[in-house]
């Protein structure tokens, strides 16, 4: 740090400590970017049109082939989870076809609305991204709306009119809830 003759002198206070964790950051952004590209490096993102993985060892997985509208809050949670965490779109997609239920995770919302942007169902992925608004919740006070749907190009395609206008016109997270 330098005081205000120009001398360098030691500090390690929390500003150099918030300064040392995004060098830290930009760092590995700098190496990781060449090797993933930007999109993958963006919030949100996920293997949007990769393949299935395997269940095996996922938690939840001894859920999915159960009947869905017996299972209590707990395993529906527990049921999308493993769905998203293996990537199994088609499984997902019958899931909410067959129930009508939505996922209440904002991510999963997200990653469905991902998948149906790759496969250009704009109405599909504008239903997950208006479900997944009253699911977000702020992580620090300077958060006034989801990012993800704006920064991941992906998303961005599901970004319709409808879903503009509610995002910025509808309480969201702790304005909802005082609003509520």
């Amino acid at each position: 740090m330098v005081d205000h003759g120009g001398r360098v002198r030691e500090h390690r206070g929390p500003v150099w400590e918030a300064a040392a964790v995004l060098r830290r950051d930009l760092d590995w952004f700098s190496q990781e970017l060449p090797r993933q590209g930007v999109e993958a490096l963006l919030p949100c993102h996920s293997d949007w049109g990769e393949p299935v993985r395997p269940l095996d060892g996922v938690i939840g997985a001894g859920l999915v082939d159960r009947n869905y509208l017996e299972l209590d809050r707990k395993q529906r949670r527990l049921v999308w989870e493993a769905l998203s965490e293996t990537n199994d779109f088609a499984r997902a997609h019958q899931l909410l076809t067959d129930t009508g239920v939505e996922p209440e995770q904002y991510s999963i919302c997200l990653w469905m609305a991902g998948w149906y942007a790759t496969r250009g169902e704009v109405e599909h992925g504008e239903r997950m991204l208006l479900a997944a608004h009253s699911r977000w919740w702020p992580f620090a006070k300077w958060d006034a709306i989801p990012d993800a749907p704006v920064l991941q190009p992906t998303l961005r395609l599901v970004v319709t009119d409808k879903v503009r206008d509610h995002y910025l016109t509808s309480p969201i997270g702790p304005e909802a809830q005082a609003a509520g």
